[in-house]
């Protein structure tokens, strides 16, 4: 007797360092996994867009782990074709899930940019200001602690989306000044903001007299 196997061999791709289509902002460890055991399943079976493989393990087969490493900013496409590889009977894998498996390469600093429509940059003020923060890409995790400020205070916190931020800034002292400083947050794929630009102007509460003379 014998046993008859018809099933195809699956292969599954995932990656703990990046999401299927999500971003990131450098090489990654993709593993890539395999529902049955086979002998011929090689590094060359597996086709890239945008990257190189380097660092192939078969250690744990069915189980192999080879790292990724993006060529460009971009698409970076990773999967495995039918017919590459075989189970024990000779059966040929079906194709990839997912097929294929991609992310965005990111590898751009995000910036902020500060803006005051009541004050001009370096302008006089009499009061308090609201000010906007506009990240150049979406990012999560700008909060207000990554404000500096110099002769003000901050408050009415706004986040109106993912990349424009609103607050409140009162001046304390002659010449406020407001920026980000680098690495204060980062975007989706991990990369930190640079610095931004530092918003300052004079704040002047002093009443103008009139002296006359004759």
């Amino acid at each position: 007797d014998w046993t008859h196997d018809g099933t195809v061999p699956t292969m599954t791709i995932t990656c703990g360092a990046v999401a299927d289509g999500g971003s990131y902002n450098g090489a990654v460890t993709m593993t890539f996994t395999s529902s049955e055991a086979t002998s011929n399943f090689i590094s060359t079976d597996v086709t890239l867009s945008n990257a190189t493989l380097s660092s192939w393990n078969t250690s744990a087969a069915p189980v192999y782990k080879a790292t990724i490493t993006p060529s460009a900013d971009g698409t970076v496409q990773v999967s495995v074709a039918a017919n590459q590889f075989t189970d024990a009977v000779g059966n040929d894998n079906s194709a990839s899930s997912p097929n294929p498996y991609d992310w965005t390469h990111d590898t751009t600093v995000p910036t902020m940019t500060l803006s005051c429509s009541t004050v001009v940059d370096g302008g006089t003020h009499k009061e308090a200001v609201t000010m906007t923060f506009t990240s150049s890409e979406a990012t999560t995790d700008f909060v207000v602690g990554d404000v500096s400020v110099t002769n003000a205070s901050l408050s009415s916190w706004n986040a109106v989306s993912l990349t424009v931020y609103t607050a409140t800034v009162t001046p304390s002292g002659g010449s406020p000044s407001v920026y980000a400083d680098q690495s204060v947050f980062t975007d989706g794929a991990g990369n930190n903001n640079s610095t931004s630009n530092t918003y300052t102007w004079t704040h002047d509460t002093t009443v103008p007299t009139m002296t006359l003379s004759c």
